[in-house]
């Protein structure tokens, strides 16, 4: 799967590295806002979400964080498309932006 990344900004927290856009050639499609992930050796790509909202049309929040709950909107099929999505991503990023993610772990 041919994927370049278009944007990057750091934004570290817990294992979030930060955000990016990646296009997948293959199939002319950018997704915006992908969260990027570490832990220990680890790389993974979060797809974006939306808040989940009541009936009332307020955000749900989670009991016991009280931060928004998020719903998936894009889903791989498996986990083998999911850990090949990220390990290109991962590629992609240091490729654009090769001073973006910090070096000693790879995809």
């Amino acid at each position: 799967m041919k994927i370049v990344c278009t944007n990057f900004r750091v934004f570290e927290r817990n294992t979030l590295q930060g955000f990016t856009d990646l296009e997948i050639s293959d199939i002319g499609l950018t997704v915006r806002e992908c969260t990027v992930h570490r832990k220990g050796d680890r790389w993974w790509i979060g797809l974006p979400g939306k808040p989940q909202i009541d009936k009332s049309g307020n955000v749900i929040r989670d009991p016991q964080s009280g931060k928004p709950a998020y719903v998936n909107i894009l889903q791989f099929t498996g986990r083998s498309f999911a850990d090949e999505f990220a390990s290109d991503a991962i590629t992609a990023i240091r490729k654009a932006f090769p001073n973006a993610l910090s070096e000693g772990a790879d995809a």
